[in-house]
This record gives C-alpha cells, structure tokens and sequence, in this order.
C-alpha cells in the first residue's frame, strides 16, 4: 500500500500505469495459462481467466481506495500507450515526477535500449477472450469504476 511506503519512506513518488482493462485481462489471462503449461497439461484457460480478472479487479479497486483515501500522495499516471509508444518522454517524466534530472548519457542509452527492443521485436502474441471464458462485458462491468477515472490514460 503506497501509505505505508510513504510513512516509511517519506520522499517515496509512485508511478501508476495504465491499461485499457479488456486487452490488459486477455493478456494477463495469457500469461498466467501459459505458467500454468510448465506444470500440467490440463487445460486451465477458463480458470486463468477467470482468477486473473477476480485478482487485477480487486487490485484496481484497493488502488483507487488509496488515492481516494491519501489524495496527497505524489502519483504519476502513466498510459500504457503512452509507456509503449514513447518510453523516453516517460522517463523524463518520472525524473521529474521524482524531482531529478535526466542526464544526456542516460537519455541516450534509454533510447538505444527502447529502439533495440521495441515492443513485438520477438514476434506478437495473439490471443482471445473466448480462450479464458472471458467476455468484453464482463470485464468492462468489473472495471466500471476504473473506466470512468482513468480512460484518458487508455
């Protein structure tokens, strides 16, 4: 909980990021079925689904209880799309978030190491919410809130 790591560490920022919640649960579920092969090979996709959305629901819900409760608490918003799409500006952003300077050595190998690792450089995973028992309507439903307060970073 950031509270306790702000009492702790009092000049403690946090950095949030976001995701639309239909991809990001799809590709959690994916994830999570895929450590799942390594041990068993029962099939537990409609399992995987289904914890994974009870558990980054629930998170999501704890986190927004803490803003609401500690609004003081210095929070950076970040989009996942934005993270993606353009990691430099967002380190600048959490060095200043943080209230240090980004150095021009820094910057530079940032930037190599995004442009030598873009995001698919390996290949895409496609998957489906069909292959987790997910639906677009259930996991919108369980995000409602979220939705509402944070689509902007989407």
């Amino acid at each position: 909980m950031e509270s306790v790591l702000a009492d702790v560490f009092p000049n403690a920022v946090f950095i949030v990021t976001h995701r639309e919640p239909v991809g990001r649960n799809a590709s959690g579920a994916g994830l999570l079925a895929h450590y799942q092969v390594a041990y068993s090979d029962i099939d537990r996709a409609a399992a995987c689904g289904a914890t994974n959305l009870a558990l980054w629901s629930f998170a999501t819900e704890q986190q927004m209880k803490v803003r609401d409760a500690h609004p003081a608490l210095p929070m950076l918003d970040i989009g996942y799309a934005e993270l993606t799409g353009n990691a430099a500006s967002v380190a600048e952003k959490i060095y200043a978030h943080a209230g240090l300077s980004l150095t021009p050595p820094a910057r530079q190998a940032m930037g190599d190491w995004d442009r030598d690792n873009a995001q698919h450089k390996l290949g895409t995973y496609r998957y489906a919410l069909e292959d987790f028992a997910l639906t677009r309507e259930m996991i919108l439903a369980r995000f409602e809130s979220y939705v509402e307060r944070y689509s902007r970073y989407f």
